[in-house]
């Protein structure tokens, strides 16, 4: 039996946890109308929702030539037909689905690895700066983090299904999800074929898993037909720039840094506010990164040291993802202003 982390007879763990919880939702909606200054990506849909409602014309690209996010167009257009105009609206989808994320955490993290790992992980997300600032934003990435974070809990738990349909649902809001898959892959296929692929698997299952896997093949499939160009695989320079980050490993250091950076919200800070001081990041990316590294490193070594399979695939997979993403955006996807491309390792 797990021990209790929050004991009845000294309630103040507890309350220390609470405050901490309530501090968090407070930083995500606090002031949500006006800070930070809205910017013309989050503008243009509710300009675009605006023009629907009165029957005009209607754009279904982003600037840069995304389809629309269904799970951010619809609440947004929900929303301002049934108040005022405000920059609230606009910012509103991505405060629900972080606060989706934070409220599903918990329960989803310790039915698969227990009270301690739900609690590290709740407190992780609530106090991640860059998931803070991104419930303030008015960008489809806000809801990558937790469509991803849906999607690896599935995988962990082997559901073919249910995986494949939150990925597609991660890769409908935004493309760069796209890198999660390999993750995804090695927990559902870490013992060889998941039971719904089994041949002896009940007709009435593999009918509702063919359905399924074919919906979200289905939406995968729209989804990548509907990208702008820009957002495919490339051309000849962009492989071969990818070749020379291999074997670069300079940029694979300026990397490793920038995904601390990523998560402490340095990242996040220089783009809405400017660069902070050299002094200042330092401090940051050793007060945070040094424990990352070890937490990777004792994970990794517990792992090989257990032979457990599912910790094996979990390490391996987000390497494998990490290198993906890697070798195709470079330091593109976790710079200021571009990291909405890196939402996903967020979760």
């Amino acid at each position: 039996m797990e021990k209790n982390l929050f004991p009845k007879k000294n309630p103040l763990p507890a309350i220390a946890f609470g405050v901490f919880l309530g501090l968090a939702v407070l930083l995500r909606v606090i002031w949500l109308d006006r800070i930070p200054g809205v910017n013309g990506d989050e503008a243009f849909w509710g300009f675009q929702v605006s023009r629907l409602l009165r029957g005009e014309p209607f754009i279904a690209r982003s600037l840069t030539g995304n389809p629309l996010n269904p799970f951010f167009v619809l609440p947004t257009l929900l929303l301002t037909a049934l108040f005022q105009p405000s920059f609230w609206i606009l910012r509103a989808p991505a405060l629900m689905a972080q606060l989706g994320l934070l409220a599903a955490a918990y329960p989803m993290v310790r039915h698969r690895w227990g009270k301690l790992a739900a609690t590290l992980t709740l407190i992780g997300l609530a106090a991640s700066p860059t998931l803070i600032g991104y419930s303030r934003f008015g960008w489809d990435p806000a809801q990558s983090a937790p469509a991803c974070f849906v999607a690896l809990c599935l995988a962990f738990d082997r559901r073919v299904v249910g995986t494949a349909l939150a990925f597609a649902a991660a890769f409908w809001i935004h493309p760069t999800n796209v890198f999660v898959a390999p993750l995804l892959l090695a927990l559902l296929f870490r013992n060889g074929l998941p039971d719904t692929l089994r041949p002896s698997v009940d007709p009435r299952a593999r009918r509702l898993w063919i359905t399924g896997a074919l919906t979200a093949a289905l939406l995968f499939g729209l989804r990548s037909r509907l990208l702008a160009p820009a957002a495919t695989l490339g051309g000849a320079a962009e492989w071969q720039a990818a070749l020379q980050r291999l074997t670069d490993g300079h940029q694979w250091a300026r990397f490793a840094t920038a995904l601390i950076e990523l998560w402490n919200g340095v990242t996040f800070f220089d783009y809405v506010a400017g660069p902070a001081p050299a002094d200042f990041v330092a401090l940051a990316d050793v007060i945070l990164g040094l424990p990352v590294a070890l937490a990777l490193g004792l994970g990794l070594w517990l792992a090989l040291r257990q032979r457990d399979r599912a910790q094996m695939a979990l390490l391996g997979g987000l390497l494998a993802s990490l290198g993906v993403f890697y070798l195709r955006t470079g330091l593109l996807g976790v710079s200021p202003h571009t990291e909405r491309y890196g939402q996903w390792l967020l979760a």
